[in-house]
């Protein structure tokens, strides 16, 4: 009433651009608005139209009762005719004899007490019925005129506050009532015309009086019950008008009841249900027992009823989304329970309705586009269902292999949905395998004591595995286990086969999804997902390596010709999940010609740093072997399914630049934090073998930048690695201007100034192989990827003078981009200004402690005139600024450690005539 007072602000003059844009708006309102009327309204016409068929057949024959019953109320006429024939009889009878006959006076004339009780209770109950007639007829016309006012504009504005208007008219003088009190009229017409009818019969006869009454008291007990039933039992489909009258009391009572106790207690008070519908449908959402059981029968029944398979499509369609959100890993178990119950269902059988739907694509009669959207259904749902079980679960029935086509427009799905359920049929199988190992101790104890076992129940499920793909290969036929026909051979033989299938299975599933993934070009369905449920127990390696190899080269040779480009690819997304499987015991095991393709081929560096981070340790340690004979086999390598995949020829060159790459691409660069981080987790004890296996491959244009890297890698393991016990290592030079002291704390503290004296010698020891090689291969990579650290410390003069002398004759011989690349080393972020910001980040020193490390002067000078000879190059490239600013930053940096006779301008290089060198 607030708001038509104006509680919400003064009125406001309609603005026809406001309404017209709001138009659409308001017809979301009418629309939803007319559906809700038109419904309250034909159900009021209906009612009323019952109503009045029997208020006009209960007041016709009540009309006929009360023809009877009201002579009861006066003196009869024939009563009256009878008693004047008798009077005129007796007055003949004594003029005859002579006698004086006097007239009697008749006694007034009452009406007895049920006649009066059952005609008021009558004609009660007959101005009743006809109040409920005239009350119901007067309905429907309020109805068909509410629906004629509405109709009366077309603008949706207007035709919204029209039906508001209206609506809220009716709840306001409480039509809803009205509507509810006619049957309440017509029922109590009913019971007073039954309790009129026991007072009729009282004088007529006392049977049937009691007859009557007891039909009134079953009546208005059952009245009674289907009263109160609903207010107990809020499913109860039975009411009368008094239930939501009695409702709203004791809804009231218990507000009244509840605001007593919370004066003495803390609990909130709970918001009052107005309405039995609207209990009803609080009740009908609460999650419970009884609400599960009553989902699971429901959809049971709905199953069953969808005998059609274009009414089933849609429920299949809906199982995916029911059971597994749009977000990754995002799993929904409210569910679950009920289509476990589905599959196992004996009247239900969802996995052979599934199987039903997917025959229906083949027969022809479908087009292309119903078809692949029915066979996707299908495929989802079959992975969604399968994902709900695991290996305690009983097994149940999937369907066979030959529904997982392999079509290019659904292989996303089936491969998914195949892998899937070929895991749970493993887990299935996997949980009766234990059973049968159970058994088969038993037929041990049955050897033992002399008797024959029963071989029954492993020989029959063993022959029901042997029809699958996963297990064939493993289960021989039934000839094998009858020679020799000996019982302990036997058991042998039955225990070996169970291990295998244990053991041997999980692995080969998942390749196999791997395998078939990549013929696609994207993500299979639910990839990640159905990685993580395909949990595959620790096998010994020989067991899986086939089956693995022959997935990596699989995945190597179909995805590397399509997307090798930079950045991560779905062919990278491949071998990060497969390359962790890679991890041999025996460092004889050599590297699969997959990875070594990846290793050349593969045009991202992140990606292959991503992609081996997990098993570089391994390739460090099977290089080596794979350098010395890259095709041996291990005798105890077990094949696996399909046939096998010839081994591509590999030459040494192809290794060497392998090995290259995987020292430089498992190296990632952090700006953020301004320091390398690698994932090269190298066994300090390998260096040596591999080296030695390098040396042995003989003399090729690959073998200094090879070697260099490997060094790098390894100055970088030391890094990592706890350095006791690490010094001394072959790949520190021997001379060195740090001397390491025995104790071992400080001894790792040190080691950083070695490792960074060791990046200076090794960067001078690979710009003198390019110096006598010009054409060095990527000689500019190797030296952009050695090792580099800015020294805090001493480092040896041999090492400064070595480096000064191959930076000037590298620089002369060698091509600008390599002298580019040794500026932009870190070492020379001392001279350049710029503080290094993983130069201390293990021990930072103290300022003081922060010397230049390029003390010799004679090597300094020479440094800076090879320097300002590459600055004169680059002052003539307009590409070449920042690089030239960092070589002027350096030689100022260099000059004002040591000065010499250079004489520098601000935007170029002068050098004097006469600058002399000591060096040879």
């Amino acid at each position: 009433m607030d708001v038509e007072k104006g509680g919400i602000g003064e009125p406001k003059v309609d603005d026809p651009g406001t309404e017209a844009a709001a138009a659409k708006m308001w017809a979301v309102y009418v629309g939803e608005a007319e559906k809700y009327d038109k419904g309250l309204v034909e159900r009021w016409k209906s009612d009323m139209a019952g109503m009045l068929i029997f208020a006009g057949l209960f007041s016709a024959s009540l009309t006929a009762f009360l023809i009877e019953s009201y002579k009861t109320l006066n003196r009869d006429l024939g009563d009256t005719t009878v008693q004047l024939l008798s009077q005129i009889s007796q007055q003949l009878a004594a003029s005859a004899n002579g006698t004086t006959f006097s007239i009697p006076t008749s006694p007034p004339f009452t009406p007895s007490a049920s006649s009066l009780v059952c005609n008021s209770l009558w004609f009660l109950s007959l101005g009743l019925s006809l109040s409920c007639a005239l009350i119901a007829t007067l309905l429907e016309q309020w109805a068909r005129d509410f629906l004629h006012r509405s109709e009366i504009r077309s603008t949706p504005a207007i035709r919204a506050r029209i039906f508001s208007f209206l609506y809220y008219g009716l709840k306001r003088f409480n039509m809803h009532t009205v509507v509810e009190v006619i049957p309440l009229l017509l029922h109590a017409s009913l019971l007073l015309f039954f309790a009129g009818l026991v007072a009729f019969l009282i004088p007529v006869n006392l049977t049937m009086t009691v007859i009557t009454a007891l039909i009134l008291v079953i009546v208005v007990g059952t009245y009674c019950v289907l009263t109160f039933l609903p207010l107990k039992y809020l499913d109860c489909p039975y009411h009368t008008p008094l239930s939501g009258a009695f409702w709203r009391l004791s809804q009231n009572f218990e507000t009244l009841w509840r605001r007593r106790s919370s004066e003495t207690s803390t609990k909130p008070d709970h918001t009052q249900i107005e309405t039995m519908v609207e209990a009803m449908l609080e009740q009908a959402r609460v999650p419970s027992e009884h609400r599960a059981a009553r989902d699971g029968r429901a959809l049971a029944w709905t199953i069953q009823s969808l005998s059609d398979d274009e009414e089933l499509e849609p429920f299949v369609e809906a199982i995916s989304d029911v059971l597994w959100g749009p977000v990754r890993d995002q799993r929904r178990d409210a569910y679950a329970d009920h289509f476990r119950a589905l599959v196992n269902h004996p009247d239900v059988q969802l996995y052979g309705r599934i199987q039903g739907l997917l025959d229906s694509c083949e027969t022809g009669f479908l087009s292309s586009e119903v078809k692949k959207r029915r066979q996707i259904a299908c495929y989802k749902a079959i992975w969604a269902i399968g994902s709900l079980f695991d290996s305690t679960e009983p097994s149940f029935q999937f369907p066979p292999w030959r529904f997982f086509n392999n079509v290019l427009e659904i292989s996303h799905y089936a491969a998914s949905a195949r892998a899937m359920i070929a895991w749970k049929i493993f887990s299935a199988a996997h949980s009766r395998l234990i059973d049968l190992e159970q058994h088969l101790i038993k037929c041990g104890e049955s050897i033992e004591s002399g008797n024959e076992p029963d071989w029954t129940p492993i020989t029959s499920y063993l022959d029901l595995l042997r029809k699958h793909d996963y297990y064939h290969w493993i289960i021989p036929d039934a000839s094998y286990f009858d020679q020799p026909p000996g019982p302990a051979d036997r058991f042998v033989k039955f225990s070996n086969i169970i291990n295998s299938l244990c053991e041997k299975v999980p692995h080969p599933i998942l390749f196999e999804y791997f395998s078939r993934a990549a013929q696609m070009d994207s993500l299979p369905y639910r990839w990640t997902e159905t990685i993580n449920l395909i949990r595959c127990p620790s096998s010994p390696f020989f067991d899986i390596q086939r089956g693995l190899e022959r997935a990596l080269n699989h995945v190597v040779s179909t995805q590397l010709n399509k997307f090798n480009i930079t950045g991560w690819v779905w062919m990278d997304e491949l071998m990060r999940h497969l390359c962790p499987f890679w991890r041999p015991e025996d460092p004889t095991v050599p590297i699969p010609t997959s990875l070594i393709r990846y290793l050349n081929e593969r045009n991202s560096d992140f990606a292959i740093g991503q992609t081996l981070s997990h098993i570089t340790r391994y390739l460090w340690r099977a290089f080596p072997q794979t350098l010395i004979d890259p095709f041996h086999k291990h005798p105890l390598m077990v094949q696996t399914i399909g046939d096998d995949d010839e081994d591509t020829e590999i030459t040494a060159d192809q290794l060497m630049t392998a090995l290259w790459r995987l020292g430089s691409c498992t190296v990632q660069y952090y700006p953020e934090a301004g320091y390398l981080e690698t994932h090269n987790y190298i066994d300090l004890s390998g260096y040596q073998p591999l080296m030695d296996a390098v040396s042995n491959t003989g003399p090729s244009s690959f073998l200094p930048s090879v070697m260099a890297m490997i060094k790098s890698c390894f100055l970088r393991a030391l890094m990592k690695h706890n350095f006791a016990g690490a010094s001394p290592h072959p790949v520190l030079p021997a001379e060195t201007a740090v001397m390491l002291p025995s104790d071992e704390t400080t001894q790792d503290s040190k080691m950083h100034h070695r490792v960074a004296e060791a990046s200076i010698h090794l960067l001078a020891e690979f710009l003198e192989s390019c110096i006598s090689d010009p054409l060095q291969w990527k000689a500019t990579e190797t030296v952009k990827r050695i090792y580099d650290e800015s020294p805090c410390g001493q480092v040896h003069e041999a090492h400064q003078i070595r480096l000064a002398l191959a930076i000037r004759h590298s620089f002369a011989s060698s091509g600008e981009d390599l002298a580019t690349a040794v500026i932009e080393k870190k070492m020379f972020d001392l001279y350049a200004g710029v503080k290094p910001k993983s130069a201390w980040i293990f021990f930072p020193p103290r300022p003081d402690e922060r010397i230049p490390w390029l003390e010799n002067s004679d090597a300094c000078e020479t440094i800076k005139r090879a320097f300002i000879a590459h600055a004169d190059k680059l002052a003539s490239s307009a590409d070449s600024t920042p690089t030239l600013a960092r070589v002027r930053a350096i030689i100022n940096g260099l000059e004002s450690l040591h000065p010499s006779h250079i004489e520098l301008a601000d935007d170029s290089i002068v050098e004097e005539t006469r600058v002399d060198v000591i060096f040879d």
